[in-house]
């Protein structure tokens, strides 16, 4: 035990034990933050799929099977299991669902990121859910008529 107390006191050696704190904490900075670019790089490509929905409802002028067919391309894409929903809008015919000409509706896409925060030896990982979420209004671009 007196070992012990002396080898506390006795101050060579200090820099070495710093320098071993200081490498060990910037060591888990490093991998959180390598973590946390693929929770943006995950909110890029659920920005990048509201646009391209909201562009297809544009040029279709109708909410038709072809953006949920292009909904489940890009979740296989790109890996995820996003959600769309599309709010704000005025059927010009409901059974069809046909937007008429220059009418904004709203695609929003969401998804949650989970973020490996710590992962320690002996115990299970630390984790945060961060909830990304992308809204695009849009405009038929179809004229549709009686």
């Amino acid at each position: 035990m007196d070992k012990l107390k002396k080898l506390l006191k006795d101050k060579r050696g200090s820099l070495y034990f710093e320098l071993l704190v200081f490498f060990l904490v910037v060591t888990v900075w490093i991998m959180t933050s390598i973590n946390f670019y693929n929770a943006v790089i995950n909110y890029q490509n659920i920005n990048y799929m509201a646009k391209s929905l909201a562009k297809t409802i544009e040029l279709e002028g109708a909410v038709t099977g072809e953006v949920y067919d292009k909904m489940e391309a890009l979740n296989e894409n790109f890996n995820i299991d996003a959600d769309m929903k599309i709010t704000n809008i005025r059927y010009y015919d409901s059974f069809s669902k046909t937007i008429q000409f220059r009418d904004p509706f709203t695609v929003t896409v969401s998804d949650t990121f989970r973020l490996e925060v710590l992962s320690p030896l002996f115990s299970d990982p630390v984790y945060l859910d961060i909830p990304l979420s992308a809204s695009i209004t849009g405009m038929s671009e179809v004229y549709w008529k009686d």
